[in-house]
């Protein structure tokens, strides 16, 4: 087990990659070899600060924004990012749709969320689902890598976000999911009238 605290997810980033490269367990996953860090606990203490600035990471503005706003509009067209992205592609079934798109799966959970926190800032119950559970049973190239988030305000009233993840890809997902459920985090605390806590992945 192993945890990483940083005010930005530059810091984080950095830190985390050369942890995995010198103690990462090597293995082979798809017929490719890579190395792996079961249970890695992050904390970034400055959600805001979401953006790698690493250029060894460089990072794509518009598919940034574009997956983004692809989430946001609860769609789950491989054409509306494939735009941003043409890989994209490649994780559709049938080149259509992509079978475990976020914004699909959590387009009718996020006013309920909402109100639930406007309700009662300090609940617990504040818990959206990507997940489900017919999911084990079907074979897909889109499996869902992020599986559920936990909003949960402290005493001051701010409102903190834990991502749970199956699996993460340091290098092509980890970047992008982190820039997603932060913005997520700042827009659903705005709407609920919250201040913004710490993010946690």
């Amino acid at each position: 087990m192993r945890f990483f605290q940083a005010d930005s997810l530059d810091e984080a980033y950095k830190n985390m990659c050369e942890f995995l490269v010198l103690e990462g367990i090597s293995t082979s996953r798809r017929n490719e070899q890579m190395k792996e860090q079961p249970n890695v606990f992050l904390t970034l203490t400055n959600p805001r600060h979401r953006v790698i600035q690493n250029p060894a990471r460089n990072l794509s503005p518009s598919f940034l924004i574009g997956e983004f706003l692809w989430i946001l509009s609860g769609s789950d067209d491989v054409s509306f990012i494939s735009h941003y992205n043409t890989k994209m592609r490649r994780y559709s079934d049938d080149s259509l749709k992509m079978y475990g798109a976020y914004g699909k799966r959590l387009a009718s959970q996020w006013n309920p969320l909402i109100e639930k926190l406007k309700v009662d800032p300090m609940t617990r119950q504040a818990v959206i689902t990507i997940l489900r559970p017919e999911d084990i049973s079907t074979n897909t190239k889109d499996f869902p890598c992020n599986i559920a988030l936990n909003f949960w305000c402290d005493s001051n009233r701010r409102l903190n976000l834990t991502t749970f993840v199956r699996s993460q890809d340091m290098f092509l997902g980890f970047p992008y999911d982190v820039f997603h459920w932060t913005l997520f985090q700042e827009n659903v605390a705005l709407s609920a009238g919250l201040k913004l806590g710490s993010y946690h992945h």
